[in-house]
């Protein structure tokens, strides 16, 4: 048997319900090493394919982390609010309240 074409692929998962697939193909010439083509395909998919994994990693990592900042900011918001109803309340029923706790020892 004769082989003409090498190629080599490589799946990746994100563990978000994407994958990307990354491959390359060879030709071979005359008298070449089958085994070290596939190993400098292997090399130069993989090469890339780290580089790439890890840009798109950080992209999700930071949406994560922008999604998470956006909660802690809602939540932040709605405490806010919850305080000056409080606050609204204490003062409808005679209660001194201060508007800022800079005094606050700790």
């Amino acid at each position: 048997m004769k082989v003409n074409k090498i190629s080599y692929k490589r799946l990746t998962s994100f563990g978000n319900f994407q994958n990307r697939e990354l491959g390359a193909e060879a030709t071979l010439e005359e008298g070449d090493d089958i085994l070290k083509c596939v190993g400098e395909l292997k090399e130069f998919v993989e090469s890339n394919n780290k580089e790439e994994y890890i840009n798109t990693e950080m992209k999700y990592e930071i949406e994560e982390e922008q999604r998470n900042l956006n909660r802690i900011a809602n939540e932040y918001l709605e405490y806010e609010r919850k305080v000056d109803k409080m606050k609204e309340f204490l003062r409808f029923h005679g209660v001194e309240v201060k508007d800022s706790f800079d005094d606050v020892p700790f």
